[in-house]
């Protein structure tokens, strides 16, 4: 079958199966060619199919959950500087809606540091020997307490981290990202360690850790004290416990670090709870 002729295409234009296409197709009238009849193509409407059932109910569900996460999580606690809705005009009983989180929808709420946690930091800076704070975790099962370093063992973590270089060798190109992530995976390992005080574990028993202390072997002097109560450690804990116990000594190296940036805040240290 032949494409469609223009309007103007004269008969001599045309091969022999083409007007004979065009004689057929009833287009030829007195000599000459006529204009193919364009039909409308009338548009297909799109259906959408409707969802299986529960799908818009849980969609909604979705919705009001995200509303009410970003506006009761964003802000400060109800009751702290909170919006009061409702009462007045007559309408439902009033409430206290935190305000939207100028940042970012969800941002964490800081918590305030305990007073008690200031007189033990500040006893520390006065002769204590370390700052120690206790988190329970699983429900009470476990109760773990991490203590401050002090500087010797602060620097002997970073001076383990360059020795396993030499003992276990680089695992990539010298100074290259690699090598100094790596680096940097093993202080805060070491620091964990250093910093790991005590921990009850179900049954009441608990037991004091002290990783310098550990013993070494004196014809291996790359593998120090800190290595070896680490490696330990890692033998006998739990991945899911590691996991917890790593979360919760972030959460406390933030609490000293906060502590120790307000070191020039009066207000800081006069106050009941800071932020």
């Amino acid at each position: 079958m032949t494409q469609p002729q223009p309007a103007n295409l004269k008969i001599t234009d045309l091969t022999e199966d083409e007007l004979k296409d065009l004689q057929d197709a009833g287009r030829v009238v007195g000599g000459a060619i006529v204009p193919a009849e364009v039909k409308e193509v009338a548009p297909v409407a799109l259906v959408v199919p409707e969802p299986p059932p529960g799908v818009k109910e849980r969609l909604k569900t979705a919705k009001k959950l995200e509303a009410s996460f970003t506006h009761e999580t964003a802000g400060p606690r109800a009751g702290d500087n909170a919006v009061k809705t409702g009462g007045a005009d007559g309408g439902a009983a009033a409430q206290d809606v935190a305000p939207m989180n100028p940042d970012w929808a969800g941002k964490v709420i800081e918590e305030p540091v305990d007073a008690e946690d200031k007189q033990k930091f500040l006893a520390m800076l006065l002769g204590a020997p370390f700052f120690t704070k206790t988190y329970e975790l699983f429900g009470g099962q476990i109760a773990v307490t991490f203590k401050t370093r002090s500087a010797v063992q602060e620097d002997e973590c970073g001076r383990q981290s360059y020795r396993d270089e030499k003992f276990d060798g680089l695992i990539g190109p010298v100074d290259s990202e690699i090598v100094l992530n790596d680096r940097i995976r093993r202080v805060r390992d070491y620091q964990f360690t250093a910093a790991l005080h005590s921990m009850k574990t179900p049954g009441g028993v608990v037991r004091t850790f002290a990783p310098f202390d550990a013993n070494t072997n004196k014809e291996e002097p790359l593998i120090g004290a800190i290595r070896v109560a680490h490696d330990e450690l890692m033998k006998e804990l739990a991945h899911p416990v590691l996991m917890a116990l790593r979360a919760t000594h972030m959460k406390f190296e933030f609490l000293v670090a906060k502590m120790t940036l307000s070191a020039a805040k009066p207000d800081f240290w006069k106050a009941v709870s800071g932020t």
